[in-house]
Formats: C-alpha cells, sequence, structure tokens
C-alpha cells in the first residue's frame, strides 16, 4: 500500500511540476486543491484546513506551496476518504 501511496504521489508531484515548476500558487492552487477562487483558499489557510505550508513570497501576489507538499496531502487526503471505517460501540 505505501507503494502504491508514493507511486500516486510522484505522479501527481510530476504533472503539477511540468505544469507549473517547482512551486504552485493563486489560481493553479486553487484549482488542484479543488476552491472555487483564491478568497476560499485563503480562509481555509486561516482556519487550518490545510496540511501543508502555504506561504507568500515577496513581490508576488497570493499564496504559494511546494508541488511537492500539494501531491503529498492530495494523496493523504484520498487515503482517508477511502479507509474502511472503523466502528467503535
Amino acid at each position: 500500500m505505501e507503494t502504491n501511496r508514493n507511486e500516486l504521489a510522484q505522479l501527481i508531484e510530476k504533472e503539477l511540476f511540468d505544469r507549473h515548476g517547482p512551486l504552485i500558487g493563486n489560481e493553479a492552487l486553487c484549482s488542484a486543491l479543488g476552491f472555487s477562487n483564491r478568497a476560499a483558499l485563503r480562509q481555509a489557510v486561516i482556519h487550518h484546513r490545510i496540511g501543508f505550508p502555504v506561504f507568500p513570497l515577496p513581490q508576488r501576489r497570493g499564496l504559494f506551496a511546494l508541488v511537492k507538499d500539494v501531491a503529498t496531502w492530495l494523496v493523504e487526503q484520498r487515503e482517508l476518504a477511502t479507509a474502511p471505517k472503523s466502528h467503535a460501540k
């Protein structure tokens, strides 16, 4: 299972890297994470709903992240969504 996770993360990372380089930001970051706009992304960051570093850059508008972090987090979220639920009694 770990190998599949790593392979999927590497595949997503390569796709994002080929499109955006090592950093992804603004509209592309919103799109990759499924947010409708930058304000929605900003709110998610403020409320700590994103599990990787998102940061501003000097002389640039908006927020940015490393594509590696985005890819890893997306795979983790997928695993959480597809993991069997345990029923506590």
